[in-house]
């Protein structure tokens, strides 16, 4: 056994320092920026106050496939504060109630990515991908707090820009996800008829690694 072992150990050295496994080199993102819920816009708008969208933030492993192909996996958070409210009718006027309310989304994916020029000073890429996205409503009414939550099957698609030579480099990436007959947002959506909590957003990165240039 401990020789199966030790053969097998130097089999995984060799690979590992073979020059075809530089062009796997693995990396690190981290990002920030805006998220608007264009899926569910009018309940969104509806419960906070006239706004669909606010602050994300995330991160993500990836690993470099040669010299165009990159595959990601990550996730990113998005949370914002409002109220219940009621709505008669679409378009109707939005009664605020008073009662607090959160919602979170956090959406898991697993992304492909091409390189288009890669030896370029400013490397666009196009991307697609599919993951799964937690989604969380939490509200308060006379005291007693409620929460509801599920996670359901996600798209991804993305398209970016990467600059900067060696392990460090910076990009901006717009994203668009789609989360099927997702719920809604506190009720109001079945008066819309909402049923997606995906959007659109486009953040800021700082990319260690995971690309070869």
């Amino acid at each position: 056994m401990m020789g199966r072992a030790s053969l097998g150990g130097a089999v995984l050295a060799l690979l590992l320092a073979a020059p075809s496994a530089q062009a796997q080199r693995f990396g690190l993102e981290a990002e920030g920026g805006y998220f608007s819920m264009t899926g569910a816009k009018d309940s969104a708008k509806a419960v906070f106050d006239g706004s669909s969208g606010g602050f994300i933030f995330g991160g993500a492993v990836r690993v470099g496939l040669g010299r165009s192909f990159v595959l990601s996996l990550g996730a990113r958070r998005f949370s914002k504060e409002g109220q219940r409210v009621f709505v008669a009718e679409p378009g109707g006027e939005v009664f605020p109630l008073g009662h607090p309310l959160e919602l979170r989304t956090i959406p898991y994916a697993l992304v492909a990515s091409y390189r288009i020029l890669p030896d370029s000073r400013l490397v666009p890429y196009v991307g697609a991908g599919f993951g799964l996205t937690s989604f969380k409503e939490e509200s308060t009414v006379g005291g007693v707090t409620d929460s509801f939550s599920e996670t359901k099957f996600s798209i991804h698609a993305l398209a970016g820009v990467e600059t900067g030579k060696g392990q460090f480099r910076f990009g901006i990436e717009a994203r668009w996800f789609t989360v099927p007959d997702s719920a809604g947002v506190s009720g109001v959506s079945a008066v819309y008829d909402e049923k997606d909590v995906g959007g659109l957003s486009l953040s800021a990165k700082l990319i260690f690694g995971g690309g070869r240039r």
